[in-house]
């Protein structure tokens, strides 16, 4: 694709499909020249995508082609399973997510270079990014390069790099997971499990994870929220010692599916405190002018205590749609007279959930043998919007939770 292009995406994982599929569908993407610049083949299942909704809201009618499974039932630690109607617990495989975008792709002739960038920005000529010895131009550049992070020593992951952006010490949310089949059913109540605390902590705060996708074949996943990262061998033990105590019955199983994966959890510099939570993102900060967008975990979608993000994403991707839509008229007349400013931010944090990041972020960093505990109480209220409020970005009262 020669000379300069309307659309250049920097990575093509989840923020990027979800935004693709929004300008899609508001017809912002028709005949335009369409560039995505990343190294990663996007070609295995490397995240499991999770949210809690009614089935009335947009991330459900919006995706319901992507959803794989929902479950009408959750619990809460080893708490019984109860009813989370009107809502229901809605999973998404990363592939398909990734295959979404791909299709795309082919049908409307957009390239994609397999290579890195190694920087993005703007000039009076308008926004760009550097791909190797090249700058590429675009109209807008949307740039979803995760945080730059730190890992604790001796645990760095690949793509995992950092900056000034988090609070140090960093501290991940690492996880390792299993999908497992067995030859005789074992869940025959079917309903999520979100966080059994009752495995050992090793020295963090550590959980396991389930979701039932049949009688017979179920995702458990070993979570650790600590800022030294879940090794797989130390996993892999805790996770058979899990299925042996749970499932006594079940002496032989087959692991069909592995998973792994890091997501940084650490306070923005606009979370450290409530008073600050108006200010804008110091991403944000850094591309003001010229039609950089930051999108995704780039652009604060991130939960910086819990490290969900799927949600979020879905409502920024909308958002940037209608703020490219209302702005469509104003673009076409701008284009004789150079770059036009861009001006949309999404709707930042409530300050009450600030403050409660920071509490939580204080716990796992500074008292990570208290983070058991306190999870523990907050998951002995029935499953809901109000008792998962901790997780989310949005005041009490919204049907927005990720778990």
């Amino acid at each position: 694709m020669a000379g300069d292009v309307d659309f250049l995406f920097v990575g093509r994982g989840a923020s990027a499909a979800l935004t693709v599929r929004a300008l899609e569908g508001a017809g912002l993407l028709a005949g335009r020249r369409v560039l995505f610049v990343d190294p990663d083949p996007k070609s295995r299942n490397d995240k499991t995508f999770c949210f809690w909704a009614e089935d009335t809201e947009p991330v459900v009618t919006d995706l319901v082609d992507l959803i794989g499974h929902s479950w009408e039932k959750a619990r809460g630690g080893r708490e019984p399973l109860v009813s989370i109607a009107p809502m229901r617990y809605h999973q998404i495989n990363s592939l398909d997510l990734y295959e979404d975008l791909s299709r795309r792709m082919a049908a409307n002739g957009w390239e994609l270079r397999a290579e890195a960038v190694e920087s993005v920005g703007a000039d009076e000529q308008g926004a760009y990014a550097v791909c190797g010895s090249e700058k590429v131009r675009a109209r807008w550049v949307l740039d979803s390069r995760p945080p730059h992070r730190d890992t604790a020593p001796g645990n760095a992951a690949s793509g995992d790099a950092v900056s000034g952006d988090l609070v140090q010490p960093d501290l991940a949310q690492s996880f390792y997971g299993w999908v497992v089949e067995t030859d005789f059913p074992w869940q025959r109540d079917a309903g999520v499990t979100l966080m059994d605390l009752e495995v050992p902590q090793d020295g963090a705060t550590q959980f396991v994870y389930m979701l039932p996708y049949a009688e017979n074949r179920v995702l458990v996943e070993l979570t650790r929220f600590g800022t030294a990262i879940l090794e797989a061998e130390l996993a892999e033990q805790r996770l058979r010692d899990y299925l042996g105590a749970a499932q006594p019955d079940q002496a032989t199983y087959r692991i069909v599916h592995r998973e792994q994966g890091i997501i940084p959890m650490a306070e923005h510099r606009n979370e450290r405190r409530g008073a600050q939570s108006e200010r804008r993102s110091a991403l944000s900060e850094r591309h003001p002018l010229h039609g950089v967008v930051p999108i995704g975990t780039r652009n604060n979608a991130l939960k910086p205590s819990t490290g969900y993000a799927f949600k979020t994403m879905h409502q920024q991707a909308r958002e940037l749609a209608q703020f490219l839509g209302n702005s469509a008229s104003d673009d076409r007349a701008s284009e004789s007279r150079g770059p036009t400013a861009m001006t949309w931010q999404p709707q930042p944090s409530h300050p009450r959930f600030a403050f409660l990041d920071g509490l939580l972020l204080h716990i796992l960093r500074r008292r990570p043998h208290q983070g058991k505990a306190f999870l523990n109480n907050s998951l002995r209220a029935r499953p809901s919007p109000r008792s998962c409020a901790l997780w989310t970005k949005n005041p009490p009262g919204k049907t927005i939770c990720e778990c």
